[in-house]
């Protein structure tokens, strides 16, 4: 729970302030950074995609968090969602694809001695 924070169970992981930046080539990828996520909660990422354009997502661990792994969780039924690095992921969607698309993402890490996972569940907008 979030109102005890310093429990083990809800200490962050983190998904620091530069979490989710789009790559600059992309400018057709417009959304909000994310920043942060306690372990064992999930991260929304909202995105518009202009035409074929794609977004890439870099996630950075900082502070006294270490990420160990990543995974995909769900793909999108619209477009292609891959790993570009170990903690980078990219979204392209299908040539003419117009409408909602969603992905799902989760990056496990250790925060002060504590394991834990965040979901990164992202929903595309692709016009």
């Amino acid at each position: 729970m979030r109102g005890s924070r310093s429990s083990v169970a809800a200490i962050a992981l983190a998904l620091v302030a530069a979490a989710c930046l789009p790559r600059p080539a992309a400018a057709a990828c417009i959304g909000p950074n994310a920043s942060w996520a306690y372990q064992g909660e999930t991260v929304v990422i909202t995105r518009e995609v202009s035409g074929n354009d794609g977004c890439h997502f870099q996630f950075r661990s900082g502070g006294a968090g270490i990420f160990e792994s990543s995974a995909i969780v769900t793909k999108p039924a619209h477009g292609v969602f891959g790993k570009t690095t170990v903690y980078d992921f990219a979204y392209l969607p299908k040539a003419g694809y117009v409408g909602a698309d969603t992905a799902t993402a989760k990056i496990c890490g250790t925060w002060y001695g504590s394991k834990g996972c965040s979901t990164l569940q992202f929903q595309f907008t692709v016009r």
